[in-house]
C-alpha cells in the first residue's frame, strides 16, 4: 500500500472519529 494513502487513511479516520467524540 501506498504511503501516502496510509497516512491520508488515518488522517481521514481520525478525522471521522473526531467527528463523533463527545469531547467537544
Amino acid at each position: 500500500m501506498d504511503g501516502k494513502m496510509k497516512t491520508f487513511l488515518q488522517k481521514l479516520k481520525k478525522k471521522l472519529h473526531s467527528q463523533h467524540a463527545p469531547a467537544h
